[in-house]
């Protein structure tokens, strides 16, 4: 067993109990896991509040979605979570602003209209937050 072998398992078990990232990150109804049933309050809490970081994750990639500003908006509210959400917003407006400095950018029409299209969207998620 190599020193990874840990956190690869942790990581497997986690992955199982979640489920598939796009199913949650969909909006669909969701259905627990056949071991959820057993699980304390605690550990239902914590299942549950990882389905949400998931379904963040989720929204960040696609943040122009109207369901993205929706799943951001339900973690980010949460006082408790609202300044690790607000960090990772502001982490990826400054990833994406950081395409701007790209020949890709320059060069390509579409490409900044995406880039754009994109940056307004997370600041919109951003103001959700922030002023809700």
């Amino acid at each position: 067993m190599t020193k990874a072998t840990p956190v690869l398992l942790v990581v497997a078990a986690l992955s199982w109990a979640i489920g598939p990232i796009d199913s949650s990150a969909s909006g669909g109804e969701e259905t627990p896991p056949p071991a959820a049933t057993a699980l304390g309050p605690k550990d239902r809490e914590a299942l549950e509040l990882g389905r949400k970081v998931i379904k963040v994750r989720a929204a960040l990639e696609k943040p122009e979605k109207k369901q993205s500003l929706d799943n951001i908006r339900s973690l980010g509210l949460d006082s408790r979570y609202y300044v690790m959400v607000r960090g990772w917003i502001t982490q990826h407006i400054s990833m994406t602003e950081s395409y701007r400095g790209t020949s890709t950018y320059r060069e390509s029409a579409e490409r900044r209209k995406q880039v754009e299209d994109r940056v307004i969207a997370l600041r919109k998620a951003l103001r959700a937050i922030d002023l809700e």
